[in-house]
């Protein structure tokens, strides 16, 4: 984006759906990332990779109560 500007509306949808779709495969394994923002997504040559798992949980049960917001411990 710094290189060659903003991208277009369909590759950016589809840049969303791919990270849709990976984070939907780390919550299939029950583990939770809790810090996704930019600096933790890179692009590969295959799409969008999540990285840094420094804040990563386990999800134990499935309530929105089990979950913690921004700033919880």
């Amino acid at each position: 984006v710094k290189e060659s500007g903003p991208l277009p509306v369909g590759p950016c949808a589809a840049l969303g759906l791919a990270l849709v779709d990976a984070l939907a495969a780390i919550h299939g394994t029950r583990l939770l990332h809790r810090d996704l923002k930019p600096s933790n997504v890179v692009l590969g040559p295959d799409g969008p990779v999540v990285l840094d798992f420094g804040l990563a949980a386990v999800a134990e049960r499935q309530s929105s109560q089990a979950l913690t917001r921004t700033g919880d411990r």
